[in-house]
């Protein structure tokens, strides 16, 4: 038997790929530590005193995440994921994700610039 026809004989029918189980996770990956996000999202937290949940919340928007993948994550309702960003968005003075981001890019270069000219004296 040639190569061409053993590899036919293993290889799965179109049908039998379409029964194969998704690989897809139903939750999404956890949000990655100590990166410039959560830099972000610490800054937010320090200068507007947000609580763990509110940080998670920040950290969340700042990568980019749905509120459909929010909700999933937190293990909440879509509802409720809105209204603790509604929450979030008036406790930061800011009116939605572009403008907390833009926050905490502002809050952590002003924190990184204030120690690097601390330490160049």
């Amino acid at each position: 038997m040639n190569a061409a026809a053993a590899l036919a004989d293993t290889a799965p029918t179109t049908y039998e790929l379409c029964l194969v189980p998704s690989q897809v996770s139903p939750t999404p990956a956890p949000a990655p530590r100590d990166t410039f996000v959560t830099k972000l999202a610490a800054g937010l937290a320090a200068h507007c005193g947000l609580d763990e949940a509110e940080l998670e919340l920040a950290e969340l928007l700042a990568y980019g995440r749905s509120i459909g993948a929010i909700a999933r994550t937190l293990e909440l309702d879509t509802r409720e994921v809105s209204r603790r960003c509604a929450a979030l968005f008036a406790a930061t003075h800011t009116d939605g994700r572009q403008q907390l981001f833009e926050l905490g890019l502002r809050l952590t270069t002003m924190t990184e610039l204030s120690a690097h000219f601390m330490y160049a004296r």
